[in-house]
């Protein structure tokens, strides 16, 4: 009788990381970008400046064009893999919602104060959680950094 052959390694192998980089940085977004539907547009970071204040990413649009700047906060790079994940995500999909969101920017000019203050602040608060909800669902499904992190 034979000796049994042994079983195959089924485990998932360690993934090989790269070093936290500009470049490495650029090439997922443009990854997310790709996964998210947002072909058609010109999506970069921009280095030269951080993000808002108190966040760990930004995104800023160009009206009537499919460009957008993205900003990373301090200690983005430190922040564990999975989050920095969603921090992306969240701020690309603004750009899915981008004429949304101009919307409730024109709101006041349109309707005047109150009224168009009121809009303005009802939609930017339902803007963010969609935008959460979204990502907390899709986030999952992608790819995570291709760097070390947290």
């Amino acid at each position: 009788m034979s000796a049994a052959a042994p079983l195959a390694d089924t485990t998932k192998p360690e993934p090989s990381f790269v070093p936290f980089t500009r470049a490495a940085c650029e090439a997922y977004l443009a990854e997310l970008q790709r996964a998210l539907r947002l072909r058609d547009w010109t999506i970069e970071i921009d280095w030269g400046r951080p993000a808002d204040s108190g966040y760990l990413a930004s995104v800023g649009m160009i009206p009537d064009r499919r460009v957008a700047k993205v900003w990373l906060g301090e200690g983005f790079e430190a922040k564990p893999r999975e989050e920095q994940r969603g921090t992306l995500v969240h701020e690309l999909l603004h750009c899915h919602l981008r004429d949304v969101e101009a919307a409730a920017e024109h709101a006041r000019t349109v309707l005047g104060a109150p009224a168009g203050d009121l809009l303005s602040r009802v939609m930017r608060n339902q803007i963010e959680l969609a935008t959460d909800a979204i990502e907390a669902a899709v986030s999952p499904h992608l790819p995570l950094p291709p760097w070390g992190g947290a």
